[in-house]
């Protein structure tokens, strides 16, 4: 593992996606990231360009996309109770059906709580197809992850 790979899933782990942008490594974050840990992205920033520029083209050891088995766990039992999940800002807002009598069972509320963070990477990741819903990418994602497709993570 390289310092920079290090690096990225550090950041991703606190919530913040770096990404490329006309050749500037770049973060969005709910907070700003620690002065430690921007001073070692600074440090390792062509690493980490050269690291993230190669995830989200395929051609680098990138980070698997597979969700992990909790979140997907979740997605799975969100979907079969047709929850939906979309995302708005920093914030995942959950729906049933029009009609539906039913609350939202609260595991599986505590559950996307727990999840959030990845929950939200992958509906931020760059390569999702544009017109996808929030729910059409999640299910895309699900299927891709119970049939084995190959998928990387957006950092």
């Amino acid at each position: 593992m390289s310092a920079a790979h290090d690096l990225i899933r550090e950041a991703d782990a606190q919530g913040i996606r770096l990404f490329v942008d006309d050749g500037k490594l770049k973060w969005r974050a709910k907070s700003p990231p620690a002065d430690d840990l921007l001073r070692r992205l600074r440090e390792h920033k062509p690493e980490v360009i050269r690291e993230v520029q190669g995830a989200s083209s395929g051609t680098a050891d990138a980070i698997p996309h597979k969700p992990s088995k909790s979140t997907l766990a979740v997605l799975v039992e969100a979907h079969h109770f047709n929850v939906s999940c979309k995302l708005d800002g920093d914030n995942l807002l959950l729906s049933l059906p029009p009609g539906t009598r039913a609350p939202i069972p609260a595991r599986i509320v505590d559950a996307i709580r727990g999840n959030k963070p990845e929950i939200i990477a992958i509906l931020c990741d760059p390569k999702r197809p544009k017109g996808y819903s929030d729910d059409e990418w999640l299910a895309a994602i699900v299927d891709a992850a119970r049939l084995g497709y190959p998928r990387e993570r957006s950092l």
